[in-house]
């Protein structure tokens, strides 16, 4: 059995391979998935846990635990933590134990990256990045894995601070050009990765997935009709989809994030 931890992933990490691997898996059969989620009885702490068994493949199981007081406990620790088990598609025998965070890391961007190879233009040259944890500090460097021709990176956030301390640690090890961006709107405007020559901002997928979308990210005069018609009926089907499985206080929450525009 193996065991891999952060420092592990990270060094075998290679973004381009792992587009391609993903690439590979969503062209294989649908995995069976089961999850199992579990709450505290008092507390807001959650424990969930995903298997999946890929036809004539191998056999994986994610479990994570979510405390959101840990960062301000003394000394702080991570709110999300967790691990994936590998198991033998022939003996069932464990094959590798790799640490949660830094593989979910990896994951998600590499989608971005995914999503990028299949979607964005050849000729993309900026990209903006919302944002500056873990994820937007890998978002560029994957992306330039598959969209070579990047030639310039913005970076924004919430706090201009962190934003400005993000583009300073890229720009010493990216060959573009990364820059803090303090204004939302005109880095969108600059930003060529985030619509299509055409004018389209994105194809049309089924959606799988339903959580509200952070309204903290969501400039109205930005959008035009269709966009917000969009935004409308997406959380209203959040609500439709979520709510009932929810408790009191999480269905309210849901609906003040889900308003209509």
């Amino acid at each position: 059995m193996r065991l891999l931890d952060a420092a592990a992933i990270e060094a075998a990490g290679d973004w381009a391979a792992l587009t391609e691997h993903l690439l590979a898996a969503h062209r294989t059969p649908k995995a069976a998935v089961r999850d199992l989620l579990m709450r505290a009885e008092t507390g807001d702490q959650a424990w969930l846990t995903r298997a999946a068994w890929v036809p004539g493949g191998d056999l994986g199981l994610k479990s994570v635990t979510v405390f959101p007081g840990n960062p301000q406990a003394e000394p702080p620790r991570p709110s999300v933590n967790g691990a994936f088990l590998l198991f033998s598609s022939e003996t069932g025998e464990v094959e590798a134990v790799l640490d949660g965070a830094a593989l979910t890391a990896w994951k998600t961007v590499a989608d971005s990256a995914l999503g990028a190879r299949l979607l964005a233009r050849e000729d993309v040259e900026t990209l903006l990045v919302v944002g500056a944890g873990a994820i937007a500090e890998r978002l560029p460097e994957a992306w330039l894995a598959v969209r070579p021709g990047l030639r310039r990176v913005r970076i924004w956030n919430r706090s201009p601070e962190r934003a400005e301390a993000l583009a300073a640690r890229l720009a010493a090890r990216l060959p573009v050009e990364v820059r803090a961006a303090p204004d939302l709107e005109a880095a969108v405007r600059e930003a060529d990765a985030m619509r299509g020559g055409d004018g389209a901002t994105q194809l049309d997928f089924e959606t799988l997935t339903f959580a509200p979308i952070d309204r903290r990210l969501i400039v109205r005069d930005m959008l035009d009709e269709g966009e917000r018609a969009w935004l409308d009926a997406y959380h209203a089907a959040c609500r439709d989809r979520i709510g009932p499985r929810l408790s009191d206080t999480a269905r309210a929450w849901l609906e003040r994030q889900s308003e209509p525009l």
